[in-house]
């Protein structure tokens, strides 16, 4: 139970830390933090009684410890104010994207854990076999190499050998077909890389129940 207490402590600890930095960087930075904020073209279009309307808002005339307490409220209580760049509540925008995350990385987390498991399963009991030894060098090859990385490689495939969407989301006039062929790609190269670290875990524990004397 304490163990657990001080792990939640942590995590509240690196919490509290993101926010902070969050909020300091733009107002450390040289300059007015409603540039920063809004952009150089977003602060351009505004006019002056608009720039005194926001900087109320947002309370850029208070103090700083001011600022940062009712910054703190603000997200604690999912008040995240509205996003200028796309003219709607952040909230919104989270959400939006939001659906799109979960429906990628839901299935890849389920396809890569059931693959990873079954294939370390197997490279695991048939360890001393050659083939194993190879199939084991190239998923921790696999897991070395960053996410990202595997990704541009498939960007660059994809870009001579197939006619698959590189870029872009389907939008609601787009049916499902289109969502599924730009969804494809991301799926493969997420699903593909989360297979590694469970390959590497179930090989390592079925090797250890087989090393165990009988």
């Amino acid at each position: 139970m304490a163990r657990m207490s001080g792990k939640l402590s942590l995590y509240l600890f690196t919490l509290l830390g993101v926010l902070s930095l969050n909020f300091l960087l733009v107002r450390l930075m040289p300059g007015d933090p409603l540039v920063h904020l809004l952009g150089e073209e977003g602060y351009a279009r505004l006019t002056g009684d608009a720039v005194l309307a926001l900087r109320a808002e947002l309370g850029l005339d208070d103090s700083m410890v001011r600022q940062y307490g009712l910054y703190l409220i603000r997200t604690a209580t999912g008040d995240w104010g509205w996003s200028h760049r796309f003219g709607q509540p952040v909230l919104r925008v989270i959400a939006v994207r939001l659906q799109w995350t979960l429906a990628l990385l839901v299935p890849a987390l389920v396809v890569g854990t059931l693959a990873g498991g079954w294939f370390g399963a197997v490279a695991g009991w048939r360890h001393r076999e050659r083939y194993q030894r190879v199939l084991g060098c190239f998923f921790l090859g696999l897991y070395a190499v960053p996410a990202y990385c595997i990704g541009l490689l498939v960007l660059v495939v994809a870009a001579h050998w197939t006619g698959l969407p590189l870029a872009g989301i389907a939008t609601q006039n787009e049916g499902f077909r289109s969502a599924a062929v730009r969804w494809l790609l991301p799926f493969l190269v997420t699903a593909f890389h989360g297979t590694a670290y469970k390959f590497m875990i179930m090989r390592h524990l079925v090797r250890h129940e087989i090393d165990q004397p009988m």
